[in-house]
């Protein structure tokens, strides 16, 4: 419903809160198809999304890449990621120049300290216009050090 009203030209939807939604890998798809042209949603809220899987984010995210998303700000916290689903995240938000707040928190899925390498990538390309970052752990393995932080090959 939400992928159907966000495709609509008419739509006026501006914050989308999905905190704990039921929503799979599929219609994470959905969603993710449906926000590659909708220029209106401001704030997005995926956090406890735990019915993805860490290949359906990646899909998501892969999605987004080259979208006219307007995305402002987006809460993304307690979800099954992984390390290759953190890279594609910082690679379609890195091109995504509305974002100017992100949240990312605690993964369900423990992050090595190399996985967070396009994060820092991120914050460097030419289309960020990120303000305001936080990174929050909860103790679940968002293993973050100089090796995830430093670049070794800046963008």
């Amino acid at each position: 419903a939400f992928s159907r009203c966000l495709a609509n030209p008419n739509s006026s939807l501006e914050e989308l809160d999905l905190r704990g939604s039921y929503i799979d890998d599929e219609g994470a798809t959905a969603f993710a198809n449906a926000l590659v042209n909708d220029t209106k949603l401001k704030y997005l809220n995926l956090s406890d999304a735990r019915l993805v899987s860490a290949q359906g984010w990646r899909n998501f995210f892969n999605l987004l890449l080259g979208s006219n998303s307007a995305i402002q700000l987006l809460i993304f916290t307690g979800n099954n990621i992984g390390d290759e689903g953190l890279a594609s995240m910082a690679d379609a938000l890195g091109r995504m120049g509305s974002l100017k707040l992100l949240h990312l928190g605690s993964t369900n899925q423990s992050t090595t300290a190399a996985s967070w390498m396009p994060v820092s990538n991120f914050l460097q390309h030419p289309n960020c216009s990120l303000k305001l970052l936080y990174i929050v752990d909860h103790g679940t393995g968002n293993n973050i050090n100089d090796e995830g932080v430093v670049p070794t090959n800046p963008p």
